[in-house]
């Protein structure tokens, strides 16, 4: 019975012990649980922001894609656009030589309209003198049959070159008015 006793003690501390340790895994038990779930949220948290984060390397990777694309393009245009204003240089050089031709030949023409203009004067002026420089020249007009009993001017020929016409008034006074042609 002492044995027996002996070994219920000893079976009793044993379960003490053992009772104790179970408490101690229970509770490990219990706080790697919280922490397993804790983890767990965590790798669920990663995971949907694994996705989010691949969505956005998708989402990049497109937009990377078309700006690539449009790289390409306006690479392709801006070589076309280089080529025309190369073309463009080329006619403005062009256009700017024939340009000096141009005003180089209007100004000679210029000197030289203006070279005959005067030759032209002096010409003209000669041809003048030649013909006896004969500028100005009297006109009469025949008498109306009002005018025909009357006395209204007379007409003088001094020499070959000189017409006097002398006026006189129509109400019949002295008044003489005298011209020379």
């Amino acid at each position: 019975m002492n044995t027996l006793k002996a070994n219920e003690n000893i079976h009793k501390l044993k379960v003490e012990r053992y009772e104790n340790l179970n408490k101690t895994l229970v509770n490990e038990c219990r706080e790697l649980n919280a922490e397993m779930n804790k983890l767990q949220e965590e790798k669920e948290n990663l995971i949907k922001c694994l996705k989010e984060s691949e969505e956005s390397c998708k989402n990049i990777s497109n937009i990377l894609v078309e700006f690539k694309e449009k790289c390409l393009s306006q690479e392709s245009l801006l070589s076309q656009h280089e080529f025309t204003i190369k073309d463009l240089k080329a006619s403005l050089k062009v256009e700017r030589e024939t340009n000096k031709e141009l005003n180089a030949t209007k100004n000679e023409l210029q000197t030289l309209a203006h070279t005959m203009n005067k030759d032209r004067r002096v010409l003209h002026n000669a041809i003048q003198e030649m013909k006896g420089n004969i500028r100005v020249f009297c006109r009469v007009r025949p008498r109306t049959p009002n005018e025909l009993g009357k006395v209204i001017y007379n007409i003088n020929f001094v020499h070959e070159h000189t017409i006097v016409v002398v006026l006189v008034s129509c109400s019949g006074k002295s008044k003489e008015t005298r011209q020379e042609f």
